[in-house]
């Protein structure tokens, strides 16, 4: 028996999106995945210098597999060790106009979120430069207290560029809320 896909749990719009087939060609796709680590009622966040929280993961490298970009992503952002993929909760499809550099008239990214495990041994995280300009720190909080740390993101699309996953990560967060454990 063949599984199922994933169920997507929602499409978002950045901003004017050109027509397709427009002129600048194909869209650029991205695929990423997202860590959902539940411990209890509390769950394993990435916290911006500013406060917006959003789920350790990032895109998925040319030849690399869904998991193994998920365990690389977790050890690279939170210094922890993935030693579980346990659910496919689904995906959140972004589209948003390309940036002229791109070639293209449209983005889209398409994340995917599994529910992990992730071993008791932390490590020092090898964030990027631009994960490092953000501030992101490890943290542990409920999914009421993440969605209330979004709120302010959220709320006005994130115009700072920045901050524009919580838009994402508060749909995820909410479907979390809503979801029976």
């Amino acid at each position: 028996m063949t599984p199922s896909p994933p169920a997507r749990l929602a499409t978002l719009t950045h901003g004017p999106v050109p027509a397709a087939g427009g002129s600048g060609g194909a869209a650029v796709e991205r695929r990423a995945v997202r860590a959902v680590v539940l411990d209890g009622e509390w769950l394993l966040l990435l916290q911006t210098a500013r406060g917006a929280v959003k789920f350790p993961g990032g895109g998925v490298e040319p030849g690399e597999s869904d998991e193994q970009a998920l365990r690389r992503e977790v050890r690279e952002e939170c210094g922890l060790e993935v030693t579980a993929v346990l659910d496919d909760l689904g995906t959140i499809v972004e589209v948003a106009a390309a940036r002229p550099q791109d070639g293209a008239a449209t983005f889209r990214m398409t994340s995917r979120y599994l529910r992990c495990r992730v071993g008791r041994d932390q490590e020092a995280p090898g964030l990027s430069p631009d994960e490092q300009a953000l501030g992101l720190r490890t943290v542990r909080m409920t999914v009421a207290q993440a969605l209330a740390a979004n709120a302010p993101f959220a709320a006005d699309g994130s115009a700072d560029g920045n901050h524009r996953f919580t838009v994402r990560e508060s749909l995820a967060l909410q479907w979390l809320a809503e979801a029976p454990r």
